[in-house]
């Protein structure tokens, strides 16, 4: 839970930044990449990262317009959208909530929590949806940015390089590499 407007602003801002630069590696063509029967395409993740914290903490008094969707839905549009919606947000936060008010019950989407364990579903929500959408590009042959440390790539010219901490094995076999 968030008890100052400030941290969250700071941590949603890193969080944020990493989140556009996944989805500025999704092209048109990935959007459509197949799914398991009744689960959503890589494009429909991509678009509800972009628009959930607006439709979250619109429930609230956030006030952020929605943008019609185009059709047909283009990895431009779903990047641009999220970094309207994600500046929106840190910006009402900032201007319209302060310290205290992160400890006011709020009821969003029927459930009663404290503004601040919004703020941090929030961004936890986000997360948990890039690493979807990561496994969903890489099934589409997209490179997946680097997210909380070195993606496939980094990590396999590192250890090939004998440049990765703790590496034992410089120039070793690099597909023991977990590393999405």
């Amino acid at each position: 839970m968030y008890n100052k407007v400030d941290d969250f602003v700071n941590s949603y801002s890193h969080e944020s930044q990493v989140t556009a630069n996944q989805l500025d590696s999704l092209t048109d063509t990935s959007l459509n990449t197949p799914k398991a029967e009744g689960h959503s395409s890589l494009g429909q993740i991509a678009l509800h990262i972009a628009q959930a914290p607006i439709q979250i903490l619109n429930q609230h008094g956030l006030g952020v317009e929605d943008k019609p969707v185009p059709e047909p839905l283009t990895a431009k549009f779903i990047a641009d959208e999220y970094r309207r919606t994600s500046a929106a947000v840190i910006a009402g936060v900032k201007e319209k909530w302060n310290d205290a008010q992160l400890h006011d019950t709020a009821n969003i989407f029927g459930m009663e929590m404290p503004l601040g364990k919004w703020l941090s579903a929030l961004e936890k929500h986000e997360v948990h949806h890039r690493g979807q959408l990561s496994v969903l590009q890489r099934q589409a042959g997209l490179p997946v940015p680097s997210i909380y440390g070195p993606n496939k790539e980094q990590t396999d010219a590192m250890i090939a390089a004998g440049t990765m901490p703790g590496q034992n094995n410089p120039g070793g076999d690099s597909s023991q590499s977990a590393q999405g």
